[in-house]
């Protein structure tokens, strides 16, 4: 392990004694390369569950963490983890093995949501005896062909035209450079209305997917899209085919995503159930709680 410079050394130190005072750890983890990721540590139980992308899913998942130990991260140049170097799946797999050796957790559940969902999954193919259980929540096609197409095109057409106004006239304002909360918040809201059905129920979310040191979600958009191009015309079926853990795949009924897409993982993975959330997209944990965690505490074995 590098030693760490001084910059990060201090960051780590006060988010430490910030972490001490509450019931949540909250800290960094420096990469073997030199990379920051941000982690939410909650819970004391026995069963170890690690979710990737703290951002997007913490704190509004602590509801697992009756009985069990949550550890949230964030992937590099994400949420509150530190940029360093591009973005591809084979770098994400390294930095999710290294999280799991720096907790020394030997026999975890996954939980990840869209592309994290993917990456969690052939992490579990590639280390069987690492992974018992994962909660795949709205991910991305196992295959990109023909269901990618198919979203997007649903996806744009969902997009709420206030929310998407809104943004061109904060952009014609320059909002990004003098108010990049503001411009942050409305991007935020044109990206979600596509995502989910009801747009009063973001009212739920807890979470900050748009936070320093990554709060412009212009470059995170091209990141995304540039992750997925470095894919290719992704194909995971062999992948699937190869996890032995227990898995359960979460599907929002009004997910731009096609059904059929979400139903072809629990397919394609030789142990999985499927759950479709109705009146939801793809925030179910979001958009329909109670019906989320009844699903996923049902798959865990119930709050322990």
């Amino acid at each position: 392990m590098p030693r760490l410079n001084s910059a990060a050394a201090l960051l780590l130190s006060l988010t430490a004694a910030c972490a001490s005072t509450g019931p949540a750890a909250e800290s960094y983890i420096q990469t073997r390369d030199g990379a920051l990721l941000s982690y939410r540590k909650v819970g004391n139980g026995p069963e170890n569950v690690v979710v990737l992308s703290a951002s997007w899913l913490s704190p509004d998942l602590d509801r697992l963490a009756k009985g069990r130990t949550l550890y949230y991260y964030d992937l590099r140049n994400r949420g509150r983890s530190g940029r360093a170097g591009s973005v591809r799946m084979e770098r994400d797999l390294a930095d999710l093995q290294e999280v799991l050796d720096w907790f020394k957790l030997e026999r975890v559940t996954l939980v990840g949501h869209d592309y994290n969902a993917a990456l969690a999954a052939v992490y579990a193919s590639q280390n069987p005896t690492r992974v018992e259980r994962l909660v795949l929540v709205s991910p991305i096609p196992a295959r990109k062909f023909p269901y990618w197409n198919i979203y997007e095109r649903v996806y744009g057409e969902r997009v709420d035209d206030q929310a998407f106004q809104k943004l061109r006239e904060l952009d014609r304002s320059h909002a990004r450079r003098l108010d990049p909360d503001e411009w942050a918040a409305a991007y935020r809201q044109v990206v979600l209305s596509g995502w989910v059905q009801d747009m009063t129920t973001l009212r739920n979310m807890k979470a900050q997917p748009l936070v320093e040191p990554n709060l412009d979600p212009e470059p995170l958009h091209r990141q995304y899209k540039a992750l997925l191009a470095s894919l290719g015309d992704w194909d995971f079926s062999a992948e699937l085919g190869q996890v032995h853990a227990q898995a359960l795949v979460v599907g929002g009924e009004a997910d731009p995503m096609p059904r059929e897409s979400t139903t072809e993982w629990a397919t394609l993975l030789p142990s999985a159930r499927h759950s479709t959330i109705p009146r939801s997209g793809r925030l179910p944990w979001v958009e329909r709680p109670s019906d989320f965690f009844t699903a996923v505490e049902g798959f865990l074995g119930g709050p322990r």
